[in-house]
């Protein structure tokens, strides 16, 4: 019976990441473009105030590991990373 339980909760887990990808892939999109127009005006791909702000925010919602997974995704979200998909 654990082990129908375990299988379970896996599958729920298997779902939610399909969803976190989707997630991913939507916000690398968003930051490929806000990148497009910062270069375009002159700028740099990158804003580390902003950056910042992201991780402070991962780290408000999370705790101290938040960082980590906070950096993560802003390195994946410059492209750096390979492609999100679906599933």
């Amino acid at each position: 019976m654990a082990q129908a339980s375990i299988d379970a909760l896996r599958t729920e887990l298997d779902l939610l990441d399909r969803e976190l990808f989707a997630v991913l892939g939507r916000r690398r999109e968003l930051s490929r473009q806000i990148q497009q127009l910062r270069v375009s005006e002159g700028g740099g791909r990158v804003e580390p105030g902003q950056e910042q702000a992201v991780i402070d925010r991962f780290v408000a919602a999370l705790g101290e590991p938040g960082a980590a997974l906070g950096r993560a995704c802003l390195v994946f979200c410059r492209g750096s990373g390979p492609p999100a998909t679906g599933g």
